[in-house]
């Protein structure tokens, strides 16, 4: 027997920390039938495959972190982003011009730091959430090697000299720890509208999920060929070079837990 129907939506928000594996998540969405947007962000050397995220949202976020002089990179450590009278006629505009696909959602990273706004505009929706361990974030960022980042250094010798990776690398943990823990928050606040699954478990926890989206959420999506999704090299995990932090050892480990909690709780029905 079928779980009950909780929230019946057709709409669902992917999200969760940069590297974490979102582009990946859209992706199998995508292939089981959800509509994640017309002009999609291309591929990239570091995202081989496209990052499924629709640019007019992702203009959207940026149009929005401008406006208090911030970008992805320092958004998130300077308060609440208050979403001016435009910017909301502007989501308006952006949801009723997709409100009438039968499943439809976007992906990006940004919107962890407005899930409010999100939830509050969109009252239906539904959330999922991608996580991945700090440790693995810091170094696939620095794999990655922001050019914004080193940009802000050029000319800072003493800066450089003093130690420019350890610098680097403790930006990017506050910036995992801000997005996982809003995402914490705003899924013990709702929790009837959100699941996570994780980077490392994803085939195993993706169909699983996928399965109470469409049987508790009510979003018909389809089943998935897993061999179409997964490429292990895809999901190769370099950590080897990154050291073990020595600072809040357990923090990291009860966040993940809390994250964890929201995992799809279900077997497929027979």
């Amino acid at each position: 027997m079928s779980p009950p129907i909780l929230r019946s939506s057709n709409t669902l928000i992917v999200t969760g920390m940069h590297r974490s594996g979102t582009s990946l998540l859209a992706s199998a969405l995508e292939q089981a039938g959800l509509s994640i947007g017309d002009r999609l962000l291309g591929a990239t050397p570091s995202n081989p495959k496209g990052h499924f995220e629709d640019f007019d949202f992702v203009e959207w976020h940026e149009a929005v972190f401008a406006d208090h002089g911030r970008t992805v990179y320092d958004a998130h450590e300077h308060g609440p982003l208050e979403i001016s009278p435009q910017r909301r006629r502007e989501a308006q505009d952006l949801i009723d011009a997709r409100q009438g696909r039968a499943r439809w959602g976007f992906k990006d990273p940004r919107t962890c730091l407005l899930l409010d706004f999100w939830t509050s505009s969109m009252p239906t929706a539904n959330f999922l959430f991608i996580v991945r361990s700090e440790r693995e974030v810091v170094e696939s960022l620095r794999r990655r090697g922001h050019r914004e980042l080193q940009r802000r250094l050029r000319g800072a010798w003493l800066l450089k000299r003093l130690g420019f990776e350890p610098w680097r690398r403790a930006m990017a943990r506050r910036w995992w720890w801000s997005y996982n823990a809003a995402i914490l928050d705003f899924a013990q606040r709702h929790p009837d509208r959100c699941l996570v699954v994780e980077l490392a478990m994803l085939p195993q926890q993706l169909p699983a999920a996928i399965a109470f989206i469409r049987h508790s959420w009510g979003l018909p999506l389809e089943g998935l060929e897993l061999e179409r999704v997964f490429e292990p090299r895809l999901l190769h995990r370099s950590t080897t070079r990154s050291p073990r932090r020595r600072w809040l050892p357990n923090g990291e480990t009860r966040l993940m837990n809390g994250l964890r909690r929201f995992v799809a709780p279900f077997e497929p029905p027979c």
